[in-house]
């Protein structure tokens, strides 16, 4: 068995939940779950995951540093996300049915009434980039939990930028 383990900060890595971030749509959810469950206080991942992030974090260029948003998802918090990603979008289309606006949310949260999702295994791990020269966020052009086509990888709509960020956070995790 692989135990669940607390993320700590380091040299490469920062930690700053989804639910320290003001007005964030997920970090609400947690920080609702949070409030009934205070000894829910820090993002836990598998050991085995740990131990890859750290490796990847450790792989970066100097003036970057791994931040770490999310892991463990309490199953409570999946299944708000999903039912309140679905309702945002039959809000934003008016005339679309249940079904539409569930298969939408589907593409971005993992239904755990079909399959039990990785966050809710901590087997996933959110994640972001810093840039110390700049001390900001990397620019993807869309946030974390943007739920439309901005978030897709390969979106078309980004500068060439935005576009090689993406690349490098996504071969930063594969390697």
């Amino acid at each position: 068995e692989d135990p669940l383990v607390k993320v700590q900060s380091s040299d490469k890595l920062l930690i700053e939940p989804v639910w320290t971030l003001e007005g964030d749509f997920e970090g609400g959810m947690y920080a609702d779950y949070i409030a009934e469950h205070p000894e829910y206080d820090g993002i836990y991942i598998r050991s085995e995951l740990l131990k890859r992030l750290e490796a990847a974090a450790n792989s970066l260029d100097d003036k970057y540093k791994l931040v770490v948003r999310a892991g463990h998802r309490p199953l409570a918090v999946q299944k708000r996300l999903l039912k309140e990603c679905a309702q945002d979008y039959k809000d934003d289309n008016p005339g679309v049915s249940d079904e539409e606006a569930m298969e939408h949310a589907r593409t971005f949260v993992s239904d755990p009434d079909i399959e039990l999702p990785p966050h809710c295994c901590a087997a996933a791990v959110d994640v972001e980039l810093f840039d110390t020269t700049t001390g900001k966020l990397v620019d993807y052009g869309s946030t974390m939990n943007d739920d439309n086509d901005t978030s897709f990888l390969h979106y078309d709509g980004i500068s060439d930028e935005q576009k090689a960020n993406r690349m490098l956070l996504l071969r930063t995790m594969l390697e």
